[in-house]
């Protein structure tokens, strides 16, 4: 299983759902700017959980968490699984 640590999941989710964008900054607000809506976060948790070998505590989780490339990858990818 690949690491839930790598992000590619999140920039490759969001970029798939928007064809038309190319090169996303990791600080751009993906809710002002529509790249991302609150059914698709819900999408990219399933994603990132298929892929990355372990569950994300939903408990957790605010949707400021999800309001930036840089916000998910803080919450998603640089913390450690709880046992």
């Amino acid at each position: 299983m690949i690491p839930l640590r790598d992000d590619r999941y999140s920039v490759g989710f969001v970029t798939q759902q928007n064809h038309e964008v190319s090169d996303l900054a990791r600080e751009e607000d993906l809710f002002l700017a529509g790249l991302i809506s609150s059914i698709q976060i819900v999408e990219m948790l399933v994603v990132i959980e298929n892929n990355g070998g372990r569950r994300v505590d939903r408990k957790t989780l605010e949707p400021d968490n999800f309001r930036s490339l840089r916000a998910i990858e803080e919450k998603l990818f640089s913390e450690e699984p709880s046992n």
